[in-house]
């Protein structure tokens, strides 16, 4: 969904990291947006559905055209 070609296509600055680890450690999803904030989010606490969710609300917060749509 999110490193999808379609995806990464509307946002040429938008960057993936991943670094998979068979440590048996809990799985950990750690983002760094544009603007510095950071989003860490714990697998062990939560389901994909949720950090989905998570994530998907924060990026809308952060669109600037979403901003400007809902001025209007």
């Amino acid at each position: 969904m999110v490193g999808t070609e379609k995806a990464r296509s509307t946002n040429a600055n938008c960057e993936f990291i991943t670094d998979v680890k068979h440590d048996r450690s809990d799985p950990v999803i750690d983002i760094t947006f544009a603007d510095g904030e950071r989003l860490v989010m714990k697998g062990a606490n939560l389901t994909s559905k949720e950090m989905f969710s998570t994530l998907q609300a924060l990026c809308i917060a952060k669109d600037p055209q979403a901003k400007e749509a809902a001025k209007k």
